[in-house]
């Protein structure tokens, strides 16, 4: 049994240190174009959701039943909101971006701006340090 785990360790422990990073130039780009493209997507959310709970305050002020209820018509609109989010139709998934429309924007991003994905591997040594000749 340890020698079987000891030949996956050997096998497994060259590939992880060949595992190249990625640049830090490139996770800021890769962290801008997931803002960029989910932007109109989590507006559409939050509109959404104040469309809903507007509803939601309103027909408890129809009815009278944040009369009763210690937060009032805020309190009885956030129990109720996921009825109301149900029955609008705001169809925000159409905003939602594709892993696709989002692979294809990193690497429009990143060649236009000429950014490496991976950290370039430093060279210890130069062949001057030990005066060679």
């Amino acid at each position: 049994m340890k020698s079987y785990i000891l030949l996956i360790a050997c096998l497994i422990i060259p590939i992880i240190a060949s595992a190249q990073e990625l640049s830090e130039d490139y996770k800021v780009e890769r962290k801008q174009v997931y803002r960029d493209l989910n932007a109109a997507y989590k507006e559409c959310l939050k509109k959404e959701t104040e469309y809903a709970s507007n509803l939601a305050i309103q027909d408890c002020k129809k009815s009278g039943e944040g009369k009763v209820v210690g937060g009032g018509c805020k309190h009885v609109a956030g129990h109720k909101l996921n009825y109301y989010l149900k029955n609008i139709d705001f169809d925000c998934e159409r905003l939602k971006p594709t892993k696709e429309s989002y692979k294809l924007e990193l690497e429009k991003r990143i060649s236009i701006k000429g950014i490496s994905k991976y950290k370039k591997k430093g060279v210890k040594y130069h062949i001057d340090t030990f005066n060679i000749e």
